[in-house]
């Protein structure tokens, strides 16, 4: 049976690892996985590169926006607020994997996602700064991925020891080569299983 993976997107947000991982979601192998992309805005830029995909996209909105420079105890409040919501989802969707590249998202998404007993797959591609609500919920990863050695070196010490480099195909290259694109999602998720 193919395994669920949920990318999550704001719909806004046109990183490379955003458009690396989106030109790969078609070119999965569906007997092997089933992905389906969780849009928050479905008016984004993003949104409509999304759209060209022949992805399922489900939109939808988190009760609580996650800060990820909020101290710990305002971020877990906000992170928990999402739980019963991101269960449901998690549930109804079947899903097995959350991707993504949004510290927001991904934030919103930990607590109910490890609940559930799935794995997230963190992808950290900008340096980090202080967020001491995600140095919490890292720990509770499936996989901790970053774009860089100077990505890495960012990190708090706890952090690098559990991260790893993985560095995403840029968007023209996995445009002209879908094949790229593909083994990458599929090295995140072979590493995480």
């Amino acid at each position: 049976m193919p395994k669920t993976i949920a990318f999550l997107f704001s719909g806004k947000i046109e990183s490379p690892t955003n458009l690396a991982l989106l030109t790969g979601m078609d070119a999965l192998d569906k007997s092997q996985y089933t992905p389906i992309a969780f849009v928050e805005d479905m008016n984004g830029s993003f949104t409509k590169k999304l759209q060209k995909q022949k992805l399922k996209l489900v939109p939808f909105q988190l009760k609580c926006p996650v800060d990820p420079k909020a101290s710990r105890l305002k971020g877990a409040w906000q992170t928990f607020r999402n739980s019963l919501m991101v269960l449901m989802l998690v549930k109804h969707y079947q899903i097995d994997f959350v991707v993504s590249a949004e510290m927001g998202l991904i934030l919103a998404f930990s607590p109910g996602v490890y609940a559930a007993h799935k794995k997230i797959i963190w992808m950290q591609e900008s340096l980090w700064e202080d967020y001491p609500i995600a140095e919490l919920w890292s720990g509770y990863m499936g996989g901790l991925f970053v774009s860089s050695e100077k990505v890495l070196k960012s990190l708090p010490p706890s952090l690098q020891y559990h991260a790893k480099i993985l560095e995403p195909p840029s968007f023209e290259t996995a445009l002209k080569k879908k094949e790229i694109a593909k083994n990458y999602i599929e090295t995140l998720l072979k590493d995480c299983n």
